[in-house]
């Protein structure tokens, strides 16, 4: 018996032995915007907690200042949208799917 007129396939060339790609649900964009929220969210906490003041006085305008009963709340709910905006992104190459 001759082989010499069969063809016969290769491993490599078959396209059913190739290494499946792996589609994450999230891009490189989505990790950055979420890591920048969580960064902000970080600085609200940071200023919530803030105050020089010993612990065995009590200073309520320390406690009730401006920076922690406004500011760090707005800054805070910023960071919170900034990651449900970074989890529901999609880049405009991802949006003709």
């Amino acid at each position: 018996m001759s082989t010499a007129g069969k063809s016969s396939k290769s491993v490599k060339g078959n396209p059913t032995n190739s290494v499946p790609t792996v589609n994450f649900l999230l891009n490189k964009e989505n990790y950055y915007i979420i890591g920048f929220g969580i960064f902000i969210l970080i600085i609200g906490y940071v200023l919530m907690s803030g105050g020089q003041q010993p612990a065995d006085s009590y200073n309520p305008d320390e406690i009730y200042s401006f920076t922690r009963i406004t500011l760090s709340p707005i800054i805070i709910a910023v960071g919170y949208i900034v990651i449900a905006i970074g989890i529901m992104y999609r880049a405009k190459t991802d949006r003709a799917r």
